[in-house]
């Protein structure tokens, strides 16, 4: 009987030391607004910059790219290309899209963000992923259902 009580105990030990989060979701949307919130996101206009596999954090750090040009989606065919970062350095990869063709420094910040996921094809609205369980929406005119509101314009959503 000892031994049921002192292997129930370890168990619930364990998964108490190992299954928590450093940081929560909460935390994550809130250090990420306190930090970025003033970042001007205007180079990031048109571009969609978004990690290979959506369902599992991005080790490889391996991301598509799209751009629409002029920021039109219908009926424009969005340029595609694909970045790989080593050390924090991106190595460009395209058909349709030369690095020379990206606003300056494009990548070099994205990698400073820290995001998942990066939407502003939409130029009145900018959405942010943090794998796996926080979404972010810098818009003013407009919210989201189900999303929490830090101001005016930025609103977040923690998945559960």
């Amino acid at each position: 009987m000892e031994k049921k009580v002192i292997l129930v105990t370890l168990i619930f030990l364990m998964l108490g030391c190992f299954g928590s989060k450093s940081t929560n979701g909460l935390e994550k949307a809130e250090d990420f607004y306190n930090k970025k919130k003033d970042v001007d996101f205007e180079m990031f206009k048109c571009f969609n910059i978004l990690q290979w596999n959506q369902n599992r954090k991005n080790y490889r750090e391996e991301y598509h790219i799209e751009f629409y040009p002029n920021c039109r989606i219908g009926g424009y065919k969005a340029l595609r290309g694909k970045v790989k970062f080593e050390n924090g350095k991106p190595i460009f990869h395209s058909e349709s899209l030369r690095k020379d063709d990206l606003p300056p420094q494009l990548l070099e910040e994205f990698y400073r963000l820290q995001v998942s996921n990066l939407f502003y094809k939409n130029p009145d609205r900018l959405e942010l992923a943090i794998y796996p369980d926080v979404r972010l929406l810098k818009s003013c005119e407009e919210e989201k259902e189900g999303y929490l509101s830090f101001d005016n314009c930025w609103h977040y959503k923690v998945i559960d």
